[in-house]
């Protein structure tokens, strides 16, 4: 409920509280605190939760990580967002479609269009099928750059792969 009310700060006194009532958190009331965080784009409190599960013995997961990167993305700190993708495998999470979407679309919003493709790079690489939202990013990014040989490459995947861009956000 905090999470979807944008209650940030009364998310993180919940979660504080329940040490004071001899109660252990877990991942998903971690996991809902790093969301409420990332949607009022509050990275360094999503960074810290993040960082500060494993003392209390539970590992972040894919959605723990993922919320965190968006979290940056909201913030734009698309280098925090870059670096965080890159820590997952490192830390034995494997990112899936929304770590790479929000990493892409933060890389985007920073015209760091080289870097949004490395992230799709790595992401088709790793097997991971892009969404529309990804494409989007991706080609809107390079469209901004003026990198149109890039943009047609990825015009040309997403009729491959026939997944329809939204035109209401170019």
């Amino acid at each position: 409920a905090c999470e979807k009310a944008g209650h940030w700060q009364l998310s993180l006194h919940l979660l504080g509280s329940l040490s004071g009532q001899r109660l252990q958190p877990d991942e998903v009331i971690f996991n809902a605190t790093i969301s409420a965080c990332e949607k009022c784009a509050q990275w360094q409190h999503a960074l810290g939760l993040l960082a500060g599960m494993p003392e209390t013995e539970i590992s972040p997961d894919t959605i723990s990580n993922s919320a965190a990167i968006s979290a940056c993305d909201s913030a734009g700190m698309w280098q925090a967002a870059f670096e965080l993708l890159g820590q997952m495998p490192v830390t034995r999470v494997t990112p899936n479609v929304m770590s790479f979407s929000a990493a892409i679309s933060a890389c985007d919003k920073a015209h760091e269009w080289l870097l949004a493709m490395k992230v799709y790079d790595s992401m088709q690489a790793q097997g991971i099928l892009p969404d529309a939202e990804i494409y989007r990013a991706s080609v809107c990014g390079c469209a901004t750059a003026g990198a149109w040989e890039a943009c047609l490459s990825l015009l040309k995947d997403t009729l491959l792969s026939r997944i329809i861009p939204d035109s209401s956000h170019a």
